[in-house]
């Protein structure tokens, strides 16, 4: 799990440079799909927490 977080966070791209791609096309949909993603992982913990019980 903490890789595949590693990777949401930090994805690799094709030219790294030392400042950031000034014209990031996805900067903020990144943003956003992470924000989905945890979003996601607390519902279906919620939803595992009340079916197990």
């Amino acid at each position: 799990m903490t890789p595949l977080l590693y990777r949401l966070l930090h994805p690799k791209s094709p030219n790294p440079s030392p400042g950031g791609s000034p014209r990031e096309p996805d900067g903020c949909s990144r943003v956003f799909w992470i924000g989905m993603f945890l979003v996601a992982l607390i519902f279906g913990f919620l939803f595992w927490y009340f079916e197990v019980r």
